[in-house]
């Protein structure tokens, strides 16, 4: 199949580079592309979707881009992932592209989703694949505020799929119930329904062969639509792959959907930054 002409990848630290990539078919390496080596470790921030519950602010304004404090919220999740020793960062544009290209600048492996407006996330996700797929992987979204200690937490573990999750639910109207048992998500969805024991961050760390079955879970989601949570979930149970999900508290956690989200927010980086 011959690649999409307007699926265009700019990696690495010039602007003129490129690597055109298909939007589908998906094709994942082989097992044997990748090492299992535990040396370096590559991050993955989903920033292409529309802020659209943040209204006037999120019509003007990538909800990454912004300020909480002295920096974004992109750029406080990226310094963060530096400090815990990740490497390389890939980031999955969208919705007002040069405005998160030229906040965070040089640096960064931007893989662009034209179709932002009409995917959903594992789109996005499934766009990394072929470079990803087998490294030691951070998953994250651009609108994610976690504490550096919940990071460490989740990066000091020895599993395979490590879920940040905090302990019950905040807001049942807007958040992803996860259902935990002997340390892994079995069940994922709408908080509006019963049998939740906490609500799914976004933020999730991947061995190798953990970042390799959440590719191949990712990809058998996407017709259905689906999130990371449904992913990490679909992982739960598969033979020699162990999960260890790592609890946190309100003041670790936060995302940023709403105005009164985004003032929670500020509100714990000030505290955080005391």
């Amino acid at each position: 199949m011959n690649p999409d002409p307007v699926a265009c990848n700019r990696v690495g630290e010039t602007p003129d580079s490129y690597i055109r990539v298909p939007l589908m078919p998906f094709r994942l390496p082989a097992q044997h592309d990748r090492r299992e080596t535990q040396r370096s470790r590559s991050g993955l921030i989903i920033a292409a979707g529309v802020g659209s519950r943040l209204g006037a602010i999120g019509a003007r304004t990538h909800k990454g881009l912004l300020r909480i404090g002295a920096e974004t919220l992109l750029g406080r999740s990226t310094s963060l992932l530096r400090m815990s020793g990740v490497d390389q960062i890939f980031v999955v544009t969208g919705y007002r592209e040069s405005d998160v290209k030229s906040a965070l600048g040089f640096g960064f492996n931007y893989v662009h989703n034209p179709r932002y407006a009409q995917t959903g996330v594992l789109h996005s996700v499934l766009l990394c694949a072929e470079q990803l797929s087998g490294q030691c992987l951070v998953v994250t979204t651009a609108d994610n505020f976690v504490a550096s200690e919940a990071i460490r937490k989740c990066l000091e573990s020895t599993a395979d799929v490590v879920p940040l999750v905090r302990r019950g639910i905040r807001n049942a109207n807007r958040a992803i119930g996860a259902r935990v048992e002997r340390g892994a998500i079995v069940g994922a969805g709408s908080a509006r329904s019963d049998g939740w024991n906490g609500e799914f961050s976004g933020f999730v760390a991947f061995s190798p062969s953990g970042s390799r079955e959440f590719f191949k879970a990712a990809a058998d989601l996407l017709p259905q639509g689906g999130l990371i949570a449904d992913a990490v979930t679909a992982m739960s149970g598969l033979p020699g792959l162990r999960s260890e999900v790592v609890w946190c508290t309100d003041s670790q956690w936060a995302d940023v959907d709403t105005i009164g989200d985004l003032r929670r927010v500020r509100a714990l980086a000030m505290a955080a930054d005391s």
